[in-house]
């Protein structure tokens, strides 16, 4: 008979780590660091001086971050050589992106309709076989 064991906590925590790629812990880490920020809220990020050379990458991981939490960030721009990034959260628009391509495709304004069968006359009936060769009247050398 087999048995069972409740694993820890910290158990739990390694193995829902192990499960995730890199870009995934990545994904999971900017989720986490949009939590409790709600649409109206202002936020900041405070950038190392490392991080301020990749800023452009780290306002796309925090955008994407928000777009799955059906938000979107306003950014204010950067505090004069500060490393503070100040940004306004936002409702989505709705009408744009991904979602309102999905929702086009899922229920399309108009049903397609069968094209027309065209009938065309037709011809008399070639024999089979293959067609004979062309016979030209140049002599051959």
């Amino acid at each position: 008979m087999p048995v069972v064991i409740k694993l820890e906590s910290e158990e739990v925590a390694f193995l829902k780590l192990r499960q995730f790629g890199p870009k995934a812990r990545i994904r999971e880490e900017y989720d986490a660091l949009l939590e409790g920020i709600e649409i109206g809220d202002f936020g900041e990020l405070r950038l190392s001086d490392a991080e301020q050379e990749e800023s452009h990458r780290i306002r796309t991981l925090l955008q994407y971050a928000a777009t799955r939490r059906g938000m979107r960030l306003s950014f204010k721009g950067m505090v004069e050589n500060t490393g503070r990034l100040v940004f306004e959260v936002v409702r989505r628009t709705t009408g744009s992106g991904l979602d309102s391509y999905r929702a086009e495709v899922e229920s399309p304004k108009e049903v397609p309709r069968e094209p027309e069968r065209v009938t065309v006359p037709t011809t008399e009936k070639r024999k089979a076989g293959r067609p004979p060769k062309f016979i030209s009247n140049v002599p051959k050398k």
